[in-house]
């Protein structure tokens, strides 16, 4: 008892962690929405610092609800000599969790001193590779007296013993979608609960509209090179999405803002973006949208589209949160339980790239997501203020924590 009450009186406020920089402008949402809530919430006097993998990125977007943006890994950074046995260390490192570990000293040290550390690392858990943080957060459990995954997405068929194991190590499981939801609490975790994505509360920025630009009829698209690791046939989504602009232009007179989400060097969506525009620039009717955006910025040219199809999770959020009917290319449990908590069903609303084997597929549900824009968006202004809502509750839930 002594030593948790020599935590508490050395806390500062909220760290939080497995945030990888704002080039992926879904981070960065995260990291707004969540810093501004619990600002709101809990009050200004809260310390919020963010342990980031790429501080400057996020620096050069500026957080202003954040209060100290530290960069990950290598403490002696100031110190070229320590600097290289950091390195050397790091190399000679052989397993990724080992390095993972290595790389979040910063993160351990600041563990120590905070109330909450609240992981928004949530989408890891979708992925192969997310047993490499279950080491550094078993240390975490030792160093803090609160952990909280925040917003996370896991797919039911993943969730084994290793996984558990990790998952009990958190004080509180904010689960974005019901379907994660009840996959843990299936799995007997009881500490989850159902909030909508924080960055369903980040404000949009709306900048002058370029030149060219059809108000309230332009057709935003996103496409990543994330789900061409998830395609049935190579190309695919690529393919689909070439003729859906073609359709466009050729039987109607909307035109279409391409829209990059992540412009991060190992997955960057201007890539088969760029592909897209070269195809269809000389039309007159294709932009697209500077990569130096940051995510309000993104969300204010996003909400002025009369209809938008993406693939970043956090491209979409911005588009149901500002009431645009929506079309996802989904590849994960993320697209299908967000749409079907906004709609009772995600049928006609997400098409996983797995099943995308047919070229026009993606066009026929477009042509439906037309046929049905009057009664989403309807429907959209209708669920919506009740869901901002519900993502609000969860900053209640991290004060409790912070009280307790």
């Amino acid at each position: 008892m002594p030593r948790r009450t020599n935590q508490i009186m050395k806390a500062h406020g909220i760290l939080i962690y497995r945030h990888f920089g704002s080039l992926n402008r879904g981070n960065e949402a995260i990291v707004r929405g969540t810093s501004s809530l619990l600002k709101e919430i809990c009050g200004p006097e809260l310390r919020i610092r963010v342990a980031s993998r790429a501080p400057r990125e996020d620096q050069r977007v500026f957080l202003p609800a954040v209060d100290a943006m530290m960069g990950i890994g290598n403490p002696w950074s100031g110190h070229p000599l320590l600097w290289r046995l950091h390195a050397a260390v790091e190399w000679r490192l052989r397993k990724p969790e080992h390095r993972v570990v290595w790389d979040s000293l910063q993160t351990l040290r600041w563990a120590r001193r905070s109330d909450v550390c609240l992981s928004v690392g949530g989408d890891l858990y979708c992925y192969n590779t997310s047993h490499y943080s279950y080491p550094l957060q078993r240390i975490m459990r030792r160093l803090t007296r609160k952990m909280v995954l925040w917003g996370c997405s896991i797919e039911p068929d993943r969730v084994d013993e290793p996984m558990l194991a990790d998952l009990r190590r958190f004080d509180l499981i904010t689960a974005r979608e019901s379907i994660t939801l009840a996959a843990l609490r299936d799995k007997g975790l009881l500490r989850v609960r159902w909030y909508p994505d924080s960055a369903f509360l980040m404000e949009e920025d709306r900048q002058p509209l370029p030149a060219g630009w059809r108000d309230g009829q332009m057709v935003g698209l996103n496409v990543s090179p994330l789900i061409e690791s998830y395609e049935s046939q190579p190309g695919a989504s690529l393919t689909a999405c070439r003729e859906l602009v073609r359709h466009i232009l050729d039987h109607t007179d909307m035109g279409v803002v391409l829209v990059p989400h992540v412009t991060k060097r190992e997955s960057d969506d201007q890539i088969p973006l760029r592909k897209i525009w070269e195809a269809f620039a000389a039309t007159g009717r294709v932009f697209a949208l500077s990569g130096d955006l940051n995510a309000p910025q993104i969300k204010g040219y996003i909400s002025r589209c009369r209809f938008f199809v993406g693939a970043r999770t956090h491209a979409t959020i911005a588009a149901y949160s500002t009431g645009v009917p929506t079309l996802v290319l989904g590849y994960s449990v993320k697209a299908r339980g967000i749409a079907r908590d906004l709609f009772g069903n995600e049928q006609g609303l997400v098409l996983p790239v797995q099943d995308l084997t047919e070229p026009r597929l993606l066009v026929r549900l477009f042509a439906g997501l037309q046929q049905r824009e009057t009664a989403l968006r309807a429907h959209l202004a209708a669920v919506l203020p009740g869901y901002i809502r519900a993502a609000r509750e969860a900053g209640w839930e991290i004060c409790r924590l912070l009280h307790e």
